[in-house]
């Protein structure tokens, strides 16, 4: 990549499994350099001593493993749907109003523009058997029943946008949500033996008066 004067701190290897090199581990001087060694990245690929080097950020070994699932649900979802990825998304919006106003105007561009498969909603402040509505979506929500008799709205409350051109491949259903703030949805492919749940939570802040366990 031709940057001048990185400055790395340490590099290690990691062991790798079977017949595969493990993944070097490098800590540079400062952020500023890896942020300018992540913008020039790309040009690996035009090298073709380099073009099977990949960068990114040190994951912990729980993330790396759900990515490495992910990417096996995705490929065995696009020999169905000739699908090459399924975007995924998560959103605390603070609120998602059921009229149309600027709130729910405003909510319903950042889906759109997101372009997600399925948008995972934190926060949803909807009360009692509320749904949400967008055109090419359908709503999967928990909200929360557990409000204060003086609130002037809904609080909590998680969910998900699902594409609606999921449902023609997959069964999709409520697996759990028995606990508050905490929802489960079930992914079952109508062609294949592909079977997945996504599960969605909201982790009330520190200082709330409601339990985080």
């Amino acid at each position: 990549m031709t940057i001048p004067d990185v400055k790395i701190k340490s590099a290690s290897r990691k062991q790798g499994r079977e017949n595969h090199y493990g993944i070097i581990i490098v800590e540079l001087d400062d952020a500023a350099q890896k942020k300018t060694i992540f913008s020039q990245k790309r040009k690996l690929k035009n090298n073709a001593a380099y073009k099977k080097v990949y960068i990114g950020n040190d994951l912990p070994l729980e993330t790396r493993i759900v990515q490495n699932n992910m990417r096996t649900i995705i490929k065995e979802m696009g020999k169905e749907q000739d699908m090459d990825r399924l975007r995924l998304g998560v959103w605390n919006c603070r609120g998602w109003s059921t009229r149309r106003n600027d709130n729910s105007t405003f909510r319903k561009l950042v889906l759109e523009h997101s372009n997600s498969d399925i948008l995972a909603i934190c926060e949803s402040f909807l009360r009692e058997e509320e749904q949400l509505c967008v055109p090419g979506y359908k709503w999967i929500g928990h909200n929360r029943t557990n409000l204060h008799r003086n609130a002037v709205r809904g609080s909590g409350g998680v969910g998900a946008f699902i594409r609606s051109e999921l449902f023609n491949s997959f069964d999709i259903e409520i697996i759990d949500k028995s606990v508050e703030g905490i929802l489960w949805i079930y992914f079952n492919c109508k062609y294949s033996d592909l079977i997945f749940s996504l599960g969605m939570c909201y982790l009330p802040p520190s200082v709330s008066t409601r339990l985080n366990d």
